[in-house]
């Protein structure tokens, strides 16, 4: 840790939680982000900022007109460009202890290991059930954490699932199908709800990495800010 280190992460190992010990632990964590849309943007966003060492990004999208309200760190001239590899360039260019990876792929069972094997978290951006339940097996299955994340309206919710000692996100909701749930399409979302469900996401994976207790282990966060309301709902572990 140099000198230049120092100094630019100085407010943040000032924090008892944290300090010159924690900075190294996170200097050493390689973490995924799966949907760079406006909640993984936002996620992705606050790791680089806490000093994630690795950071891969994952999603197939192009930046579209109507992500530019809500994703951070996309304009006008990002157009019809890879959202993962927008969002990385802007990242590597700001933040020079992390280094981001773009993939622009979609997540697929068959792909899920190549993808996401050795990363030490992984971070749940995506916007359907598909790629989540695909997250959430290989989680399972790897004995990786998942900080699960939605976004939608004015309402989102977080939890972190860690196999195989907590539920996991079946547990929480079983297997739907495709197109039975509402979407940002259908009932819109808010760039507020997004920016503080990636920024819970972020801190919770901080959390998790540097070792820290979290409320939010084995319960579900819903956060209503139309009032504002915070809601935790324990999360029953099922037999598989």
């Amino acid at each position: 840790m140099n000198v230049q280190m120092i100094d630019y992460f100085a407010r943040q190992t000032a924090v008892q939680e944290v300090g010159t010990n924690g900075l190294e632990r996170l200097q050493s964590a390689k973490l995924a982000v799966v949907g760079t849309g406006g909640v993984g943007s936002a996620a992705a966003y606050f790791l680089a900022s806490l000093g994630i060492g690795y950071l891969k990004l994952i999603d197939q999208d192009i930046v579209e007109e109507s992500n530019l309200h809500r994703l951070i760190g996309v304009d006008h001239r990002d157009l019809h460009l890879p959202k993962a590899e927008v969002l990385a360039r802007k990242l590597n260019s700001r933040h020079p202890w992390t280094h981001v990876a773009a993939v622009v792929e979609t997540l697929r069972a068959e792909n899920s290991s190549d993808l996401l094997d050795g990363m030490d978290l992984i971070i749940d951006g995506t916007d359907n059930f598909r790629a989540r339940y695909i997250l959430n097996r290989f989680a399972a299955e790897s004995n990786v954490p998942y900080v699960f994340t939605s976004a939608i309206a004015n309402q989102g919710h977080v939890s972190l699932f860690n196999p195989p000692s907590t539920a996991c996100l079946e547990c929480l909701m079983p297997m739907t199908e495709p197109g039975s749930a509402d979407t940002c399409e259908t009932l819109g979302v808010t760039p507020t709800v997004v920016g503080t469900i990636g920024a819970l996401a972020a801190s919770e994976a901080m959390k998790k990495v540097l070792g820290l207790p979290t409320r939010i282990l084995g319960h579900l966060l819903t956060v209503d800010l139309t009032g504002p309301d915070f809601i935790f709902t324990p999360i029953r572990k099922k037999d598989k």
